[in-house]
């Protein structure tokens, strides 16, 4: 009985915390204006490429570059990456409020960090990987079998940024790894 009471408590918990943390209607069209103005701006000089967000919606947006055709993404070097990600920082930074925080090239996935001072929005931007949207929708539909899945991956993923403890690019986890410890194998 007392096993069963305290998952009881902990998803009460994780239930709470989201419902607190959760984006409001207001940062939720913020994220989706600020995506849409980014992908306005950029499209003069990149009509191939996609804006995509992926990954949780917790405080930041994470956006992944996508390319059309899907295959030239492959084709792309290491420098040829950079390159494209410091052309969209550059056309993005020109737009009044949105600001260069960092440009981390030395991660295994490089990214820009832009700051939006008019919808008050860290955003992160990448070169776009079928493997983030994959992982992203993956998350989702285990969150649909079982209701108490968002809600603890929340709650890790919030202990996590606390800690300081979900920056891939500063060599810790990321959002997803962390959430890799809490979900099933799926190998069968």
């Amino acid at each position: 009985m007392g096993a069963i009471n305290s998952v009881r408590r902990l998803t009460i918990q994780c239930l709470g915390l989201l419902e607190a943390l959760e984006p409001t209607t207001v940062e939720i069209e913020n994220k989706a204006t600020a995506i849409h103005v980014m992908q306005s701006l950029i499209r003069d000089k990149w009509p191939h490429l996609t804006l995509r967000p992926f990954g949780s919606s917790e405080n930041d947006l994470d956006i992944g570059v996508f390319f059309d055709p899907p295959a030239l993404v492959n084709s792309l070097s290491w420098n040829d990456r950079l390159q494209v990600l410091a052309s969209i920082a550059s056309i993005l930074t020109l737009h009044d409020g949105m600001e260069l925080h960092q440009f981390i090239f030395h991660a295994r996935v490089p990214l820009v960090k832009l700051w939006d001072s008019r919808r008050k929005l860290a955003i992160d931007i990448s070169i776009g990987s079928s493997h983030a949207v994959g992982n992203t929708l993956l998350l989702k539909r285990y969150g649909e079998m079982d209701p108490r899945v968002r809600p603890l991956v929340f709650a890790v993923k919030h202990w996590a940024k606390q800690r300081g403890l979900n920056d891939a690019s500063n060599g810790t986890l990321s959002s997803y790894g962390a959430d890799l410890f809490l979900l099933p194998p799926s190998c069968g």
